[in-house]
């Protein structure tokens, strides 16, 4: 009877623990769509950290910077070359949305600082 309760208590431990999980995700995804520029913009930094593994060498091109932690396969060395080209062309997207919603904001609070007005 003993291993029966012993089943069925891992099975509800892992059962909230699955819970868990689903809420979190959850969460993000609803935070994704709440801020699109948050996430672009967390999305860029850590390109950027990945970014910094690659040296670019005048003689030889981009090269990886010695580290332990980072595979010096050919492959994962394209696959950093490919990450570093795709940030060079959405920093600056990301950049251009940043100004513009900036921009959007001033407008709006004008426009409600000249609602605001003519009510008085």
């Amino acid at each position: 009877m003993s291993a029966i309760d012993n089943e069925l208590n891992l099975l509800k431990q892992r059962m909230a623990t699955l819970e868990e999980q689903k809420r979190i995700h959850a969460e993000k995804e609803a935070e994704k769509e709440a801020n699109p520029m948050k996430v672009l913009g967390e999305i860029l930094d850590e390109k950027k950290k990945l970014r910094n593994v690659l040296v670019e060498s005048p003689r030889h091109g981009p090269a990886l910077r010695p580290s332990k932690n980072i595979p010096m396969g050919t492959e994962d060395f394209e696959w950093l070359c490919d990450q570093n080209d795709k940030v060079k062309y959405l920093e600056p997207i990301f950049n251009m949305f940043k100004s513009i919603n900036e921009r959007l904001d001033v407008l709006e609070n004008k426009k409600k600082e000249n609602s605001i007005d003519t009510l008085f």
